[in-house]
């Protein structure tokens, strides 16, 4: 059985085109990915994405989960999201947009991903005055801040026997918590074991 030699030339044009025939930016299942915004876990159709190191979501998800209104132009294959005093337009394929009427440069332009139009999280929430943070450890995008309030359950041995403890983690720097100091049964130094009318 013969084999005819291939020329090095076709063999390094085949490989190149394999690649670039792909979904530029090489995108991979970013499904373990989670996003927080405002300290709520949100889930979308798309699951976040990520291109060449920059994480998109849905154009639709990310900004009505921000409180905006989106307008699509699907002609000029344009995006335009208002939220309070904030316009931000957006073009497929262009890495510029425009933030109440004044240029801005993109890392990353908008893209369209399995048909659905997919924008930078970060530049998109960070137009609107969110804070965007990024946990590498538990790959996790926290979108105006983190979960002020987070639980969990662990179990501990004492002296040979297993308990569940339950853990409460609460976040003091959050503006949403607030302290104050309250009286058990509206009482001071009051003894469950007396009489209340002693």
């Amino acid at each position: 059985m013969s084999f005819k030699k291939i020329p090095p030339l076709i063999v390094i044009l085949t490989v190149f085109f394999s690649f670039s025939m792909g979904f530029p930016g090489q995108a991979a299942t970013q499904e373990d990915i989670k996003i927080y915004i405002g300290g709520e876990e949100k889930l979308f159709d798309v699951p976040p994405q990520v291109f060449n190191g920059y994480t998109f979501l849905p154009m639709r998800g990310i900004f009505e989960s921000l409180g905006a209104q989106v307008f699509w132009d699907g002609v000029q294959r344009q995006v335009t999201a208002v939220r309070k005093a904030v316009k931000i337009s957006l073009k497929v394929g262009e890495t510029s947009a425009a933030v109440n009427g004044k240029s801005v440069r993109l890392d990353k332009a908008p893209l369209v991903y399995k048909g659905t139009t997919m924008v930078p999280v970060r530049f998109v929430s960070e137009a609107l005055g969110e804070t965007v943070e990024w946990d590498e450890n538990t790959r996790s995008v926290y979108i105006g801040g983190r979960p002020y309030i987070s639980s969990e359950t662990k179990q501990v041995k004492v002296n040979g026997k297993t308990y569940s403890l339950n853990i409460v983690r609460v976040d003091l720097n959050n503006k949403k918590i607030g302290m104050k100091i309250v009286l058990a049964n509206d009482a001071l130094g009051f003894n469950r074991l007396q009489s209340k009318f002693f």
